[in-house]
């Protein structure tokens, strides 16, 4: 049988279809809030040498780190003198291979056909807690990737079909949420079950032979349509930068320490070199954003650029090359922390380059958003049971206004494609009530067209007491405008305590609350662009 283009992009549709319902399956049937509402997971496929080969539209920031995490998960084992067979599943969360952070719990089943090993299905979910010395892992007072949970490296979770006991119940001893994790990781066993189930019944309708040509032609005819597309894109070189805020050792004060983000971006002959420079190094805070996050962010700006049609596998990482020092901020060294790389740093990447391209394409990229995942975690312990509990949220905010309309309100932006956790669900999972939750009005920064409006949100803790870990950005340093358009709204958090004045808070800090006090969050707005014509 001839594969020819019209049977390889069915193929590819079909991937990307069974990718879609890999990803339902799996949030239908986790336990915990983070996955089955925040749906915080993703789900992708790869061929036999470990390149992309499908995903669904899930989260950016792991759509991007994924082939070079399975390439890199690929590579220790081999190097472990192992060898997958079939009927086996892997587990890992190690950032430095899986290329996010620790709590992005890796899971991949090799598909066999007659004896071949024809392809990987696999994916990421967001675990609450994966042990370490503070709740949810993402604190800024990690100064090693093990404060921030444990770290698993490519182990056999499943051999013969048959799961391996001794490993489920150590991840379980090593959370403080094990009916979740036992929930959410039989949900993602049960989703790459059904990713594989897909694949072999493709291989009931084509011959073997003719899907691996099929995946081959997959990534030509991508490559071939990004080149096509690139090719049209200046190719003069354009630069920026921008910072990320660091804790002030004098809390909350008037002293702004910073790392910066340098880089370049330039295109050139149908594809698109981008270069850090200059860029801080690696610090002890977990900031630093492992190699595959860095990659991540810089796919998805590019990918923006480009029409829908152009789907994202390995053709298209093909056209993209990204240059980082290692030991770097957005290429540091183990065992940096790296939980908050993922989720500030990568929205900070991508907040450099869409500036520089605002050189080279001014009529086609949008001023800066909220900048921020917003990240809240907060833990407890029940006062009657003595079990701990926590929960994980990230919060959205103004997505910046681009050259033909404002920009969307109260919206993820940029590396963080999560939903909403509802409120309800919050208060019945967890000891604390919302006082509100609203657009927070005239923090859009203003121009031709205007910036989206963040969120105002707040809540009373009910129980005796919890630790919370703030992990935002933005609270100083305002989210751009372009070509006249003005700047967003900067964050603020502020604690009220017993019912006295509300106290600020820095956007990354760890603190305590008390039964009846109140947590406040006004997340930054998007920018403005173009001049204001009101006036």
């Amino acid at each position: 049988m001839f594969i020819g283009g019209v049977e390889i992009e069915m193929i590819r549709y079909a991937l990307s279809t069974a990718c879609e319902e890999m990803g339902i399956a799996l949030r239908k049937s986790a336990y915990s809030p983070n996955i089955k509402e925040r749906a915080d997971y993703t789900c992708a496929m790869f061929d036999p040498e470990g390149r992309l080969l499908a995903t669904a539209e899930h989260i950016p920031v792991h759509l991007g780190s994924f082939s070079w995490g399975m390439k890199q998960t690929l590579k220790a084992i081999q190097e472990a003198s192992k060898e997958i067979q079939e009927g086996e599943m892997w587990i890992l969360n190690d950032p430095y291979l899986t290329g996010t952070h620790l709590n992005d719990v890796m899971v991949i089943r090799p598909v066999f056909y007659q004896g071949i090993r024809v392809a990987y299905v696999a994916n990421k979910a967001h675990y609450v807690d994966v042990g370490g010395k503070h709740a949810g892992g993402i604190s800024i007072l990690s100064t090693s990737l093990e404060d921030e949970g444990w770290v698993i490296p490519p182990t056999l979770l499943m051999r013969n079909n048959r799961v391996n006991a001794d490993f489920f119940n150590s991840l379980l001893r090593h959370t403080r949420l094990p009916d979740w994790v036992k929930g959410d990781l039989q949900a993602q066993i049960s989703a790459n079950f059904l990713g594989e189930r897909h694949i072999l019944e493709l291989l009931n309708r084509y011959p073997l032979e003719d899907l691996q040509a099929s995946f081959t032609g997959i990534f030509d005819s991508t490559e071939q349509l990004t080149r096509a597309h690139l090719s049209q894109f200046p190719s003069n070189l354009a630069e920026a930068e921008d910072v990320l805020e660091l804790p002030s050792e004098r809390g909350f004060s008037t002293s702004f320490p910073v790392v910066w983000i340098r880089a370049s971006i330039q295109f050139s002959k149908g594809s698109v070199k981008i270069q850090f420079f200059r860029t801080s190094q690696q610090v002890s805070y977990p900031l630093n954003a492992v190699y595959g996050v860095t990659l991540s962010a810089c796919y998805y700006v590019v990918k923006c650029l480009l029409p829908l049609e152009v789907p994202v596998n390995d053709g298209f990482f093909r056209c993209v090359k990204v240059e980082a020092e290692e030991g770097s901020l957005v290429h540091p060294r183990y065992p940096a922390p790296v939980a908050g790389g993922n989720l500030e740093t990568s929205q900070r990447i991508v907040d450099v380059l869409l500036r520089a391209l605002s050189h080279l394409l001014p009529d086609r990229v949008p001023a800066a958003s909220c900048g921020s995942m917003n990240n809240v975690v907060v833990s407890g312990k029940d006062p009657i049971t003595q079990e701990e509990w926590a929960f994980y949220e990230t919060n959205g905010g103004g997505a910046g206004a681009c050259p033909l309309f404002h920009g969307p309100s109260a919206v993820h932006t940029h590396m963080t494609n999560t939903q909403n956790t509802p409120i309800e669900v919050l208060e019945h999972n967890y000891p604390i009530q919302f006082l509100r939750y609203e657009i927070r009005e005239g923090s859009g920064g203003e121009g031709r067209w205007r910036g989206g409006e963040g969120i105002r949100r707040a809540w009373k803790l009910l129980s005796a007491g919890a630790r919370v870990s703030l992990f935002a950005d933005r609270s100083r340093f305002s989210p751009y405008g372009l070509a006249g358009g003005l700047p967003g709204s900067r964050s603020e958090f502020f604690l009220v305590h017993k019912g006295e004045n509300p106290e600020p808070l820095q956007g990354k800090q760890v603190f305590e609350m008390e039964a009846e006090d109140e947590f406040w969050m006004e997340t930054a707005g998007g920018g403005g662009w173009g001049h204001c014509k009101c006036s």
